[in-house]
């Protein structure tokens, strides 16, 4: 993770505090095996959970563009933190995607937002910055200061950021795994299970590069 960042939950939400604060302090790694050691003095640290990778100091990221990455524009929602997850993407644009997610609590109640952006670096890599807010709107972050998930790595189904990734589980199903730190160094797998809400999905079509740089708009076999 890049930078120092401040994270400052309402004291109404102890159970955020346990969830997000690991994060700030999350240690950069590689998805390679915890026993594999780089050529330089630094070893290579193994990847927090099962579905998960981090970013290692100095590795090379991958160059992708967010076009790439079209397949998660959408409107989902799913079980998540012990009650409901929604999040939303727009398509791409100049560049960059611009998201919002939303927790509920076991009642419906609004428990924290968060507004996101994909873009598009300077390295050519791609990089998702993201900040709090209460249900009241007042942020957790200072206001310059956000999480930052650089790319780690990018197939056509998955995409694997520093220690958050997004998994194309089907036309209609969208799948995200967050490693979590937990107080004695470890870290643990939160994974919101999405289904796309609407009328009509984005479907992306590979290129013969094997670039996903086509869109249809279809119906879900689900609809009429």
């Amino acid at each position: 993770m890049a930078g120092a960042r401040v994270v400052r939950p309402a004291p109404a939400l102890p159970l955020l505090i346990f969830f997000f604060l690991p994060l700030v302090a999350a240690t950069p790694a590689v998805g390679q095996e915890a026993e594999t050691a780089t050529p330089t003095a630094s070893a290579a640290v193994p990847n927090p959970t099962p579905n998960t990778r981090a970013l290692q100091p100095g590795a090379e990221r991958p160059k992708a563009t967010v076009e790439e990455l079209a397949w998660i524009a959408g409107h989902w929602r799913g079980p998540g933190l012990g009650g409901t997850a929604e999040e939303v993407w727009t398509e791409p644009a100049g560049g960059a995607m611009l998201g919002m997610f939303r927790s509920l609590g076991p009642d419906g109640e609004v428990r924290f937002y968060e507004l996101f952006t994909l873009a598009e670096d300077d390295d050519g890599s791609l990089s998702i910055r993201l900040k709090h807010f209460n249900p009241d709107m007042t942020g957790w972050e200072e206001k310059d200061e956000m999480v930052t998930f650089p790319l780690v790595a990018l197939s056509e189904d998955a995409a694997w950021f520093d220690r958050l990734t997004f998994h194309r589980a089907g036309p209609d199903e969208l799948h995200v795994h967050l490693a979590i730190g937990q107080p004695d160094g470890t870290a643990r797998e939160e994974t919101f299970r999405y289904h796309r809400i609407g009328t009509a999905r984005a479907t992306s079509v590979p290129a013969s590069t094997g670039l996903l740089s086509s869109r249809v708009v279809t119906r879900s076999a689900s609809e009429p």
